[in-house]
């Protein structure tokens, strides 16, 4: 080959210079681009929940310093809703001790207030907060509690200081003005927490994104991948001809607060605490699902529609955005969360969608309406379907035709709910596919609890542990998930966060239990393999009649071929009741063998003992207020008279 002329040199020079000059412009918007950074945090600890920690230097006669709860204004409000506190009256003052090693990105971040109970003072009546650390003032505010103010100047006064360096901290609490011998105040959260810088990751089919969409309300066999012939869920059924269908999957409880704090966290309920309106808060020193995904740089959001999944529960935690919208349909948030998924489809992302629409109240589509559903029958309300069933329990009822009918009626309108969600669903999973996500997106499809429709004399969720109310949908497909799998043995659909780690090529943190539900055979998860239930808002319709309209506390388990219930002596029970079934022979739980069975009954109680004392040995418990909870309970229909509100 003869020699390259110096002008024919020069250009090929000059060409591979600009190539690699724009190699290497690439290069680095690409390195630019996949080193975009933001700043994450890691909780370390709640000073409230440290009572070993705590010093206490003063404190006023007939006073204590204590772990509680303070509402700056009563009702749902972003910026002065209830927070758990360590309640500090004025005139007090108490240590902690922060350790000198402590790295200089560690800080305390809290809250100050007054609860709402407390604005009675005076012009000029005020509490002054107060923060040392070695001696030295980081942080003061003054609320003011005075009877006029406001309600729109009742918050929180928010606060973070670093501790780097330690030492001692001190918070005082002070206060002029009228009444403030009955002044509650205190600080609020008092984290310490570590902040670092994350890179932003990117998805891949070996580290994929992840979805999980917890449908409320939805019992597993109103589909057709669970043997439903209605067709009410074409676009679910195809979701599992895709992926893997868990036969036999299991609720950790009949209602939402203690089933999802289950999910998002892997523990029970006994574990986690969040068990009824005394405790529903989900304690910072939990580790959840979001956050296991953001501490790997995964970006994160969730779409809430359950009001008692908020961010005012702290059911926020690990998302960096949690959208609230209350009892409003899937036509309204899955429009959003396709635009947030948009915006965000260049990262690596974690999504959590929380949908409402198989609850009550049921408004189906009319063209559902007019495929599953026969005409009401005449005078069928909601209301009066409760009625006639309040009236069937107290013994007031002779002809149960009419509730029968109504009933009937009530089951129709899920039917076509569950119809009607499927095809919005449907719609959303082909914008997925259309968005390219598909190869590098794991999905998974659950519910919290199912529905009751008076298979066993009962209306709604949170009563019983039979199968209508605890076996629930588990579908999951995408990268690395086999199709068309089909796994029959019984799992708890807790295990889902730890699965779903796996399924993204992630570790998932000490606190939360390992179970790969996706490596579940029947050996893994052999019949003899007990799985826990609890509820505090249980019924015991077939027990003494006096009982029947009482809520509950209600535990029980299934093993084996036995499904067990037990409500143990409490305020509306003077005596335990049990039922015990044999589902091996009686498959629907309609015989209730207890009496024929007592070493075998007495054998699963302990097992249930067993494992309420186990939980609460590592429990964190929470202090909420509980008339708030109840508020939000009550808006669902959990207690007393529903006051629903439809959804939009």
């Amino acid at each position: 080959m003869p020699p390259s002329s110096p002008s024919h040199s020069k250009a090929a020079n000059s060409a591979a210079a600009s190539a690699l000059c724009a190699a290497a412009v690439v290069c680095v918007l690409t390195c630019c681009a996949k080193e975009e950074s933001f700043e994450a945090e890691s909780f370390i600890e709640s000073l409230i929940s440290r009572p070993d920690r705590r010093v206490v230097t003063r404190v006023p006669e007939g006073k204590e310093i204590k772990p509680g709860s303070i509402t700056p204004v009563s009702g749902k409000n972003s910026h002065a809703g209830m927070r758990s506190s360590l309640l500090m009256p004025p005139g007090s003052e108490v240590t902690f001790n922060i350790p000198e090693d402590v790295g200089q990105a560690t800080y305390l971040r809290f809250a100050t207030g007054v609860d709402n109970t407390s604005y009675t003072g005076g012009e000029g009546a005020e509490v002054r907060f107060i923060l040392l650390l070695r001696e030295e003032a980081i942080f003061h505010s003054n609320v003011p509690y005075n009877e006029g103010l406001p309600k729109s100047h009742r918050r929180w006064e928010e606060g973070e200081v670093s501790i780097a360096g330690g030492g001692q901290l001190t918070l005082r609490v002070e206060a002029d003005g009228e009444g403030v011998e009955e002044v509650k105040s205190g600080f609020a959260e008092l984290s310490v927490i570590k902040k670092m810088r994350r890179v932003r990751a990117r998805s891949t089919p070996e580290e994929p994104n992840v979805v999980m969409i917890v449908l409320d309300t939805l019992r597993a066999d109103r589909l057709g991948t669970y043997g439903n012939t209605q067709d009410l869920s074409p676009g679910l059924d195809a979701l599992g001809n895709r992926g893997v269908v868990f036969e036999r999957a299991f609720a950790a409880s009949p209602w939402t607060w203690p089933s999802t704090a289950s999910l998002l966290t892997s523990l029970s309920p006994p574990q986690h605490g969040i068990v009824g309106s005394k405790s529903s808060f989900l304690v910072e020193e939990l580790h959840t699902l979001a956050e296991v995904f953001l501490q790997h740089g995964v970006t994160t959001a969730a779409f809430s529609a359950n009001p008692l999944i908020c961010a005012e529960r702290n059911f926020d935690q690990g998302f960096e955005g949690f959208f609230e919208h209350v009892q409003e349909d899937a036509n309204s948030i899955l429009p959003q969360a396709t635009q947030w998924l948009r915006e965000n489809s260049e990262n690596r992302f974690f999504l959590y969608l929380h949908l409402l629409d198989t609850h009550t109240p049921y408004q189906p589509a009319p063209v559902m309406m007019e495929r599953f559903c026969n005409e009401p029958p005449a005078g069928y309300s909601e209301q009066m379907t409760y009625s006639l069933l309040r009236a069937h329990l107290n013994g007031e009822l002779e002809d149960t035709t009419k509730l029968d009918e109504f009933v009937d009626y009530y089951s129709e309108l899920y039917s076509a709910e569950v119809a009607t969600l499927d095809a919005k669903l449907s719609s959303f999973f082909a914008t997925l596919s259309a968005m390219g996500l598909d190869d590098r997106t794991v999905i998974a499809v659950t519910s919290d609890h199912g529905e009751e429709f008076m298979e066993h004399t009962m209306l709604g969720h949170g009563r019983q542990f039979f199968s209508e109310s605890m076996q629930v949908p588990l579908i999951m497909l995408g990268p690395g998930i086999p199709a068309g799998e089909r796994i029959k043995a019984r799992v708890e659909n807790r295990y889902l966060a730890p699965t779903l780690l796996a399924a993204a090529n992630l570790a998932a943190p000490e606190s939360m239990p390992f179970v790969n539900l996706l490596e579940t055979t029947e050996q893994s998860n052999p019949e003899e393999r007990t799985i826990f239930f609890t509820t505090s808002l249980g019924r015991w319709p077939n027990g003494p009649m006096e009982h029947r309209d009482k809520i509950l506390q209600i535990h029980g388990c299934l093993k084996e071929r036995w499904l067990y219930m037990w409500a143990p002596t409490q305020n509306h029970l003077e005596s335990e009741q049990h039922q015990l079934f044999d589902l091996y022979s009686d498959t629907e739980g309609r015989d209730n063998v207890a009496t024929r069975n007592v070493v075998r009954m007495a054998a699963l109680k302990e097992e249930i003992i067993g494992w309420l004392e186990a939980g609460a040995e590592t429990r964190v418990d929470a202090f909420t207020d509980q008339a708030l909870a109840e508020e939000l309970m009550r808006g669902l229909g959990y207690i007393g008279e529903a006051q629903k509100q439809p959804k939009k």
